[in-house]
């Protein structure tokens, strides 16, 4: 049995989008959309944007004045993170003997090896596939020979 108090407590919770708790409702709330910019996001970002140019120019002024800043702000944008090591053939042994000749720290060569462990995995499947692609040929080849 439902009583007046019931029927109005619904109609309340229909219009305010709310469930019997006062909770938001499932599906019913027509907020802004999942990923939608907000207009002053938006407009900040138009603004941001047009500073662009000007930003640059006081940048390469900066540059020009061997401001410490500038010159900081531009090597940690433009080089990679960490340190760049540059080697002939990555094999192993050239790893190997730069680690142990201090040429690199144990951190960097982990890194390295990390890296060369997945390339080699990569590339192992690469081989596993066109075998498995010759394999499947081969079978359907005897198939179509056999009808």
């Amino acid at each position: 049995m439902t009583t007046e108090n019931d029927s109005t407590a619904n109609v309340v919770h229909i219009l305010s989008d709310r469930d019997s708790k006062g909770r938001f409702a499932v599906g019913k709330a027509k907020g802004r959309p999942v990923g939608a910019v907000a207009r002053v996001s938006r407009d900040l970002l138009k603004q941001v944007k047009a500073l662009g140019p000007r930003a640059i120019d006081k940048l390469t002024e900066a540059l020009d004045a061997n401001q410490e800043w500038a010159i900081k702000l531009i090597l940690q944008h433009c080089l990679p993170k960490g340190r760049a090591v540059e080697f002939e053939d990555m094999t192993v042994d050239d790893l190997l003997a730069a680690a142990k000749s201090s040429d690199i720290s144990l951190e960097e060569f982990r890194t390295a090896v990390d890296a060369m462990a997945k390339v080699h995995d990569i590339q192992e499947l690469d081989q596993l596939r066109e075998r498995i692609d010759q394999l499947e040929a081969m079978l359907n080849g005897k198939a179509h020979s056999r009808a």
